[in-house]
């Protein structure tokens, strides 16, 4: 039998990503919404493991058990790639200024700002909710709802669900596209990257 889904640990505070991302939003984000998959994913892997079953059943289990897990998948990438802002004594917004991962996004993107301008481009070019990667081989891919990239290894996901960004942006994508930035642990990427 496969093991429960837990829910991750942050490693801040809710407070830490101010005044970029509110506490309050990310208290909801993480505690509600990212919970609500763990149990959902959680809910039907004990479903499956049921006796008799139909076929139906099981198709209905495996397809919530897909995009829970999906949930649970892209919130934890999206949650581990931030942390604290330079401004408030953290190290978010800090792309590195040499190494493997500057020296590659120098190469297929010109540098950070280029980068930085694909990522929000496919922020804002996903219709709906969704997401926003740049995966390992540092191609950016979009995708609906919390559908997880297959055959690609994301290195950073940007929720564009209107849930992380709502209540202090209202319904400018554009502005929270611009200031997540300030706490994208970049340390943290560049791990992924050369992992």
């Amino acid at each position: 039998m496969q093991e429960p889904y837990k829910l991750f640990e942050l490693k801040y505070s809710f407070d830490a990503l101010e005044p970029y991302i509110d506490a309050r939003t990310v208290e909801l984000h993480y505690a509600k919404h990212t919970k609500t998959y763990v149990d959902k994913a959680n809910e039907a892997l004990v479903g499956l493991q049921k006796p008799n079953i139909t076929e139906a059943q099981a198709y209905e289990l495996s397809k919530q058990l897909d995009d829970n897990v999906g949930g649970v998948l892209t919130h934890q990438l999206y949650f581990n790639c931030l942390t604290k802002s330079k401004e408030t004594g953290g190290t978010g917004g800090v792309f590195p200024t040499s190494g493997p991962l500057f020296e590659a996004v120098k190469v297929r993107w010109g540098g950070f700002e280029g980068l930085k301008e694909a990522l929000k481009k496919g922020g804002l070019s996903r219709f709906g909710s969704g997401w926003v990667f740049l995966h390992q081989d540092l191609s950016i891919t979009t995708a609906p709802n919390q559908e997880w990239p297959r055959g690609k290894k994301p290195i950073l996901g940007i929720d564009v669900w209107e849930h992380a960004y709502y209540l202090k942006y209202q319904n400018k994508r554009v502005e929270y596209l611009e200031n997540i930035f300030y706490v994208i642990d970049w340390n943290y990427v560049e791990s992924l990257f050369k992992s």
